[in-house]
């Protein structure tokens, strides 16, 4: 791997921490929102579309997306384990089957 990859892939990781960071705080934040509105509403919701089930969705997408990420830096680690001993192209590598079982 050549210096302009590396620093290439340094900077990925770097961009993908900080979204992860920022994902944690505003799940963090969306936690303690979920807390107060199931208690203004009862712990229950009335209906389908009332604000606790629009914050219970925002919430599974945030853990999606936290998901996603670590999949993501999983397979970027996995490639330049791989990189590291066979000197082969990540742009061109599929991605890996066995990195663990998807979320959907």
């Amino acid at each position: 791997m050549n210096e302009l990859e590396k620093h290439d892939t340094d900077s990925v990781m770097a961009v993908l921490a900080a979204l992860q960071a920022e994902m944690a705080a505003d799940l963090d934040e969306l936690q303690n929102e979920i807390r107060v509105v199931a208690e203004a509403e009862g712990n229950a919701p009335e209906s389908g579309d009332s604000t606790l089930s629009e914050l219970l969705a925002a919430r599974t997408a945030l853990h999606s997306g936290l998901a996603s990420i670590r999949e993501v830096c999983g397979w970027i680690d996995w490639i330049m384990e791989r990189d590291a001993e066979e000197d082969a192209t990540p742009v061109t590598m599929p991605l890996p089957g066995a990195l663990g079982s998807p979320i959907h």
